[in-house]
């Protein structure tokens, strides 16, 4: 006699289900820390790291250390 796997409906949308929302949420996820990540490290290196990195090197050539 053969034995068949059947597997219920409730089991195949349950599976479907949990594929579908493991795709949706990584992509999803991995797109807004993307823009987030980028968008926060492009802000802060632009306006705030930048500038005050222009600011100490201009203060340090300017100051008596420098000129030892």
């Amino acid at each position: 006699m053969l034995k068949m796997n059947l597997i219920r409906q409730e089991e195949l949308y349950a599976g479907l289900y949990m594929e579908l929302r493991r795709e949706v949420y990584w992509e999803l996820y991995g797109e807004l820390w993307g823009e987030l990540y980028w968008g926060l490290y492009c802000g802060l290196n632009g306006e705030v790291y930048s500038p005050l990195g222009d600011q100490i090197r201009a203060d340090f050539s300017h100051s008596k250390i420098s000129r030892v």
